[in-house]
Formats: structure tokens, sequence, C-alpha cells
């Protein structure tokens, strides 16, 4: 565990401590966010304009795909 020192009071602290022991300042502990690359797949992130584009292009072929076998089974 590094230390790391308090803004307030400069004393150095363990960067896992919530607060400051020798002054009481709530420490904020530094979140990295990562995403789950493989949670997204070939869809994108669910809400984002390339997950929208290809929902909205493999209803397309979906539906292209139903056409053609329901005009080939009219024949």
């Amino acid at each position: 565990m590094p230390l790391v020192k308090c803004p307030d009071c400069q004393k150095e602290i363990s960067d896992q401590a919530p607060v400051c022991p020798g002054c009481g300042r709530p420490m904020q502990k530094s979140v990295t966010k990562v995403e789950d690359v493989n949670a997204c797949g070939l869809m994108g992130k669910p809400g984002t304009f390339s997950h929208t584009m290809n929902v909205g292009c493999a209803a397309l072929i979906i539906g292209i795909i139903i056409i053609f076998v329901l005009l080939g089974s009219l024949r």
C-alpha cells in the first residue's frame, strides 16, 4: 500500500484510508473506470449510435430475408 500526502495537513497516509487520521479530511479514492469490451460485442454499447445502427441494419436484413422467403413460397 503506497503512501499519499493529505492535501490539507500534508501528513503521509495510506492510499486505502477513507479519511486522514491527522486532520479528518475525507480522502477521495481514484477510480479508474474500465469498460468491459466483451460486454459490447459486435453490436456496440447499448444506447450509442453504433448500437442503434447495428440493430436497425439487422432488422432490415431480417425483414428482407422474410420477404424473399414469403415471395418464394408463393410460386
